[in-house]
């Protein structure tokens, strides 16, 4: 039993000193992220993440509406960044039960869309 507790930490824990492992799950959230030049942090995303075209080479989590926990769980996410408007609550509680870290984001004006580009920035360095 504790062989099995330390196998499931170990899968769930990201690497020692690794860097920022990120899913998005929107779109529009994948393609902020590589605005920013974070792009080779991003782990996974949703199933319509197509822009710019190296989003289409990361591994799928479902989509907004229905995501696949284990497939979260097996990328090792350090950051997880949820659509405000989108992603359902019950989804952000599941993964928040789960431990972890999740930022919302979700404009919905010009203004609104530059600050969460400097606070994508500021959170994946």
């Amino acid at each position: 039993m504790l062989n099995a507790l330390f196998l499931m930490v170990c899968m769930i824990a990201p690497p020692a000193g690794s860097a920022t492992r990120i899913i998005t799950l929107s779109p529009a959230l994948a393609e902020m992220v590589f605005d920013v030049g974070a792009g080779r942090d991003l782990v996974g995303t949703v199933r319509f993440s197509r822009h710019p075209a190296r989003a289409r080479e990361v591994p799928r989590v479902g989509d907004a509406f229905s995501l696949d926990l284990s497939r979260i769980l097996f990328l090792r996410p350090t950051l997880i960044l949820a659509w405000k408007g989108g992603t359902p609550p019950a989804a952000i509680a599941a993964l928040r039960r789960l431990h972890l870290t999740i930022v919302s984001l979700g404009a919905t004006r010009l203004r609104g869309i530059a600050r969460e580009l400097v606070t994508i920035g500021q959170l994946t360095g």
